[in-house]
């Protein structure tokens, strides 16, 4: 005979329905047999254990989507993980515990997490980095844009490019960092550009620092989401020059708004 409960979910005393049961052989019709009632079984949880991998960035880059692998047990049917993992807060240059976040498994599973290292590498190249930055629909958000690993340079021209549909660029701040600036005096022209020019200086602006920073308003109908902020610029056309005339050349690690 076989027996079978309502459904695979955890629990205690539920319910076990048997098929019925017969008796077989030429002395059956000797017996009477009585039909097994208020069975029940207990279903436990299936233990499970997921590890997360061990990534890393390099400074002043955007984080990856967090990976991770089941290194014991195992998900029956269709059952599967939500969520996704997280990190220990920090930008410095080091190593970072990688932890559960909102990963999780249904009650049908006693999940372990095996947390991972996430380690955030020196950039040692020049670099133009665009921040991201968070913020809801209606509302004003801040985004910086730094350079580092500056060689050494007296002009920078970056054009800035966002989704105008859900993203108004409202106010531009410089940081007074590179010298004269001349940027674009129309904040609603795309690209947006970003002059810096200092053609008569004698000494290169080495400054590793935040060098702007662009305030964005987000629309009242924008869909949560990301919305890409980037920056380039054509060393062709000799947009990034030190005082030798030299065209320098910088990395470009792009932002979103989120």
């Amino acid at each position: 005979a076989v027996g079978s409960v309502a459904d695979a979910n955890v629990g205690t005393n539920k319910a076990v329905t048997i098929d019925k049961m017969s008796l077989k052989g030429a002395d059956a019709g000797n017996y009477i047999l009585t039909q097994p009632t208020g069975l029940t079984a207990s279903i436990s949880k299936a233990p499970i254990t997921i590890t997360a991998k061990n990534m890393s960035k390099i400074f002043a880059t955007n984080d990856p989507v967090f990976e991770y692998e089941i290194t014991a047990g195992q998900f029956f049917g269709n059952d599967t993980a939500t969520g996704s993992l997280t990190r220990k807060v920090g930008e410095e240059i080091g190593t970072y515990d990688i932890l559960q976040g909102t990963l999780a498994v249904s009650s049908n599973y006693q999940l372990t997490l095996n947390k991972g290292i996430f380690e955030i590498k020196e950039n040692t190249e020049p670099y133009i980095s665009v921040v991201s930055a968070k913020g809801r629909a209606g509302e004003e958000v801040s985004v910086d844009i730094s350079i580092g690993n500056n060689p050494g340079i007296v002009s920078m021209r970056i054009r800035v490019d966002y989704d105008e549909e859900y993203l108004t660029l409202t106010n531009v701040k410089d940081a007074g960092v590179l010298g004269a600036q001349q940027h674009g005096n129309n904040l609603n022209k795309k690209p947006y550009v970003l002059y810096w020019s200092n053609d008569t200086a004698e000494e290169d602006y080495v400054v590793n620092d935040t060098i702007v920073t662009l305030t964005f308003a987000i629309a009242e109908n924008a869909p949560v989401g990301t919305y890409p902020i980037t920056a380039t610029y054509n060393n062709g056309a000799y947009d990034i020059m030190n005082k030798d005339y030299d065209v320098v050349d910088f990395e470009v690690i792009n932002g979103e708004v989120e």
